[in-house]
């Protein structure tokens, strides 16, 4: 059997316990997706352990972002990043300090590897996706909104692959269709046909469940595997930590994206907003296929969140619930040209909203 872990972020706590559950089952090999640093208050703690435990681990892109430099990250994990950066550089014990570094250096993008121990064909392991390992997000409303993207991607391995990224776990399939877990009552069942794998995240997961994620991957089965964990630890950490946001922490309550405070005392990119949009869009399709969409009303009810935010902030965010809600009062049947995505594309930026380039962090 083996084991996929991704998406850790620092968290000592959730890693902890994702090792102990499998040591459990009595699985030796991990491969480790990437992610290890970011967001979270343990950076050199999370490294020395997948150092030591897991068998591969893949370059992510917050691991990538340490190393080199942020590249439209939104304020929040920019300033992680910077973070997590001096933790590794101030390090005192020059063994470890050059294990860290050559550990993140060395770090490969894809790895390959024959599932013919467990009933399997080929498998590929990425962090984002087999088009582009590192950076390229798979959301579970591409299958609706960008399905040639979810279909190319189809193209590039043979069997499976597993990737992480978007922290939210599940199955794709070339159709395209988007398998949750909790459809799948938590198991794949492999067939010869090629599914697309993502195993969630270990240490800041976003399907609204606040355990931390991972896969194992036995004969003829992906299992998804659910490990509660010590986050209100975390999140105390997260919150004595000035450079890292109080976001972060609460994240870890939810389970889910959470946004930055809209009084925090910065310009706003225009990622920051898209990241923004894009959470508010995520968390609809994530609730929408167990909740009543008017039920779910009140998530898009911005005012009172808004606080002081800027006029053109506050308006671009009340657009966006509108062009959410109205689409679905149409039964979610709405061309790409509809006017109400091209009249948001003209407030927000973006290419189209079916396409969504760009980060979500």
């Amino acid at each position: 059997m083996l084991a996929i872990i991704s998406d850790i972020h620092a968290n000592t706590e959730a890693l902890t316990a994702v090792l102990e559950d499998i040591a459990s089952h009595q699985i030796t090999r991990i491969i480790c997706l990437g992610d290890v640093v970011g967001y979270g208050p343990n950076p050199r703690e999370c490294l020395d352990m997948i150092m030591a435990k897991a068998t591969v681990s893949l370059m992510g892109n917050h691991d990538f972002a340490v190393l080199y430099e942020p590249a439209r990250f939104n304020i929040g994990a920019e300033m992680a990043c910077f973070w997590a950066r001096r933790q590794l550089e101030t390090e005192e014990d020059h063994a470890k300090y050059s294990a860290r570094w050559d550990f993140l250096g060395t770090l490969p993008v894809k790895y390959n590897m024959s599932g013919e121990d467990v009933g399997m064909g080929d498998l590929v392991f990425v962090h984002g996706s087999p088009r582009r390992p590192i950076s390229e997000y798979i959301f579970p409303d591409d299958v609706y909104n960008s399905p040639h993207k979810v279909t190319g991607l189809f193209d590039r391995f043979s069997h499976l692959c597993f990737a992480g990224h978007s922290h939210v776990p599940g199955v794709f399939l070339e159709t395209p269709d988007f398998y949750s877990p909790s459809e799948l009552e938590g198991v794949f069942e492999v067939t010869s046909r090629k599914a697309l794998i993502n195993v969630g995240s270990v240490g800041q997961p976003r399907d609204r469940d606040n355990r931390a994620s991972y896969v194992i991957v036995e004969p003829g089965a992906v299992r998804f595997i659910r490990v509660p964990y010590d986050f209100e630890a975390t999140t105390k950490k997260v919150y004595a930590i000035d450079d890292l946001d109080d976001y972060l922490g609460t994240r870890l309550k939810e389970g889910r994206f959470v946004i930055p405070d809209f009084q925090r005392e910065f310009e706003w990119k225009p990622w920051d907003i898209k990241d923004l949009m894009r959470s508010i869009f995520l968390d609809y399709y994530i609730g929408s296929t167990t909740q009543p969409f008017n039920e779910r009303a009140g998530l898009f009810t911005w005012e009172a969140e808004a606080g002081e935010a800027t006029s053109l902030v506050r308006h671009q965010i009340v657009r966006f619930c509108n062009v959410l809600m109205r689409a679905r009062a149409l039964d979610g049947d709405v061309p790409v040209d509809h006017p109400y995505f091209t009249q948001l594309d003209a407030y927000v930026g973006w290419q189209k909203i079916h396409a969504c380039p760009g980060p979500i962090e």
